[in-house]
């Protein structure tokens, strides 16, 4: 679902139409969600016991950056469905990279049930997807300012957003983004006092 809604997203960019494809958002749509039950009756069946190896901090970023691209396609002023066309391939392989990649057990067994614990993963996930986003909009918004500096401009160059919008969605992501990484921090350190008696 990510990698035909990447396909759906790309072709829709490359005739020039700036807006989210809205067959290639329901598939992502779609996608995220298998994904997200998949990943909840893993946790379920394990009784909130989840080996956190490569292949599940990819699963679960993963599924950070699919929601985070679907809210921010339905924000009219963010310059993000453009950013899908790079987002979307990166979903598809990090969730087939998931999928191949050994799976070593026992490196660090955790137990999802503290509302602490939760709050701090959910929010330590989010982060990472939203800088994640960033960092794309940051390569697209590098690619753009040298494009324009040397005054080479490809077929790429007509599919990028106007600079300004680009950087300002950048800001706002990054900002967002580390308000985020700063109360997950805050909530691990809450979940610490609460394990070990020190933040």
């Amino acid at each position: 679902a990510y990698g035909i809604g990447a396909f759906l997203v790309t072709a829709k960019q490359l005739r020039g139409q700036g807006e989210a494809s809205l067959w290639g958002w329901w598939l992502v749509a779609a996608g995220f969600l298998t994904h997200l039950v998949t990943l909840s009756m893993v946790v379920v069946i394990n009784q909130g016991q989840v080996d956190f190896n490569l292949s599940t901090s990819l699963e679960f970023i993963s599924l950070a950056v699919a929601l985070l691209y679907l809210v921010s396609c339905r924000v009219a002023s963010l310059e993000v469905p453009r950013a899908g066309v790079v987002v979307l391939p990166m979903l598809a392989l990090s969730v087939l990279a998931s999928r191949i990649l050994p799976e070593p057990h026992g490196i660090a067994m955790l137990t999802i049930t503290s509302p602490l614990f939760i709050a701090h993963l959910v929010l330590s996930l989010l982060a990472y997807g939203l800088l994640t986003i960033a960092a794309i909009l940051a390569l697209m918004d590098a690619f753009q300012d040298h494009a324009l500096k040397s005054k080479h401009f490809g077929r790429v160059f007509e599919f990028l957003p106007p600079l300004f919008r680009l950087e300002t969605t950048l800001y706002q992501m990054v900002w967002a983004g580390f308000g985020l990484l700063t109360l997950s921090i805050v909530s691990g350190g809450g979940y610490s006092w609460q394990q070990h008696g020190t933040p």
